[in-house]
């Protein structure tokens, strides 16, 4: 019952600590995605999903201070810090800006600068991290996916 992408999709995984999958929507990615984690032991609560939307924000994703100078870590950041399984789904919908500033925890530098965090402004990567990110396109928009980068 799986996916016929699946054996490669895990190897690639395994041998690159990331993944990029391709696709029309209703192709299997998430499915793969799932299953890949799933092959690798994370834990349910190991995983971070994340559906990207052209409104996401970098503080969205990686946290921001409240009014009283607290920060909040966001999804990827945790994941990023805590070794976990990350996946960023719909890659392709973010605004280009964030998405550029998602490329200290995408191309495996294992460092992110963090400027407002204020007692930690360098993130280190945590064993075990993987990010995964999905996407409909390649090229950006088409016909049939407006609005895509």
């Amino acid at each position: 019952g799986a996916h016929e992408a699946f054996d490669k999709a895990l190897r690639i995984t395994m041998v690159h600590h990331r993944l990029l999958l391709h696709g029309p929507k209703g192709s299997g990615k998430s499915t793969i995605i799932y299953a890949v984690a799933k092959a690798l032991g994370y834990s349910q609560d190991k995983v971070r999903i994340i559906s990207c939307t052209q409104e996401t924000s970098i503080y969205d994703l990686f946290g921001c201070r409240d009014a009283n100078g607290k920060y909040h870590c966001g999804p990827v950041l945790e994941a990023f810090e805590e070794g976990m399984f990350l996946f960023l789904d719909e890659f392709d919908a973010l605004d280009p800006a964030t998405g550029v500033a998602m490329n200290a925890v995408l191309d495996g530098c294992q460092t992110a600068s963090v400027p407002q965090r204020a007692d930690r402004p360098v993130a280190l990567q945590g064993e075990g991290f993987i990010p995964c990110v999905a996407v409909n396109t390649l090229q950006g928009a088409t016909a049939t996916y407006t609005g895509r980068r």
